[in-house]
């Protein structure tokens, strides 16, 4: 190398390179130390933290069951306050007065559309609120539409729950109703609830009750079966006739022949149609039933029957959803005003 670079002091970069490399040394992972193995202030942190953690749980146990209490709290306030609507509904009772002055919606629509008319002489009284659980079905429905995929309340369903006059939810405890059929390894301590449907006497279902009753996890552990007028009125089946030419014989003959569709009713029903020997050749589309009843059960759980006043309401004055307020409570003074320029809400 010339001597001259001998003299040169190594900077920058240059300087870096030059130095030799140091190499950090780490401390190596702790190791488990073993029970028997511990020292004494060893043990006592674990104890420290395994004191803790029993008091974690204490505190997850006592929260566990003050929010129990709440939804048991707000479970039975929530149900005396359907019973009451639906004793109204019903025409059994009349809102008293401190009820009325509650509600926006009497004073809005008296002001805005004046005093109700007077009864003219040799008109039928109306009792309670007609066509309340029919109107209150078909307006969620309509708002939601795709709610449930691939499912659609049929005109064959509508002929039935056109008769529905009520739609009761109560609690029910799986470990003391349990149907003797169901398998109890999937019963957990948490308790059910169950709905009943109940229909006015028509010409089309002879059961006047229909009940599911539901698991906490929505799981429906038994229904009842509906009992049918005539079979033809079954709208989880459509009939259809079918030419069958027996072996030997020259001449057809006619014969009924039903087939699985898409029903509300379904929630009810067992998955085939006793009799039917062509559906085992046929391809079923329907949603799985079990699929079905859990996607009904928690409309009806959180969305149909807690707002069913306001789905009413709302189809009575041919209001958008979102022509309600965020709490989904009052009606505002413009859609009042509009309902009385466009001829709605008498009725």
């Amino acid at each position: 190398m010339p001597r001259f670079l001998s003299s040169i002091a190594l900077r920058g970069p240059l300087a870096r390179l030059a130095r030799p490399l140091c190499v950090r040394s780490h401390p190596s992972p702790a190791a488990l130390i073993p029970a028997e193995q511990m020292p004494h202030a060893l043990r006592r942190r674990i104890a420290g933290i395994e004191a803790l953690h029993a008091e974690f749980e204490e505190l997850e146990e006592a929260h566990h069951e003050q929010l129990r209490l709440i939804e048991q709290s707000f479970t039975e306030k929530s149900n005396a306050l359907f019973t009451r609507r639906q004793r109204i509904v019903a025409g059994v009772e009349e809102p008293t007065d401190e009820e009325v002055a509650r509600s926006a919606y009497f004073a809005e629509f008296e002001e805005v559309l004046g005093k109700a008319p007077v009864p003219r002489p040799g008109d039928a009284p109306v009792v309670g609120i007609p066509a309340f659980w029919p109107t209150v079905l078909r307006r969620c429905t309509s708002l939601q539409p795709d709610a449930i995929e691939g499912f659609a309340i049929s005109e064959a369903d509508w002929a039935v729950l056109e008769h529905l006059v009520e739609v009761r939810m109560e609690p029910w405890q799986p470990q003391e109703q349990m149907p003797d059929d169901f398998d109890a390894d999937v019963v957990h301590d948490e308790p059910g609830f169950s709905f009943t449907f109940v229909f006015a006497p028509n010409p089309l279902l002879r059961s006047p009750e229909l009940t599911i009753f539901c698991l906490g996890s929505m799981e429906v552990a038994s229904a009842t079966t509906p009992e049918w007028t005539d079979p033809k009125h079954d709208p989880t089946v459509t009939w259809r006739t079918k030419k069958v030419r027996k072996k030997g014989a020259a001449e057809t003959i006619k014969k009924l022949s039903a087939r699985p569709v898409e029903s509300f009713f379904r929630i009810f029903a067992v998955e085939s149609v006793a009799g039917d020997e062509t559906l085992a050749d046929e391809e079923d589309e329907r949603m799985s039933l079990q699929e079905l009843q859990q996607d009904i059960v928690f409309r009806l759980r959180d969305d149909v029957v807690p707002r069913a006043s306001m789905y009413y309401i709302s189809q009575l004055h041919g209001f958008d959803d979102e022509d309600l307020d965020d709490e989904g409570e009052e009606l505002e003074r413009e859609d009042w005003e509009r309902s009385r320029r466009e001829g709605k809400g008498q009725r």
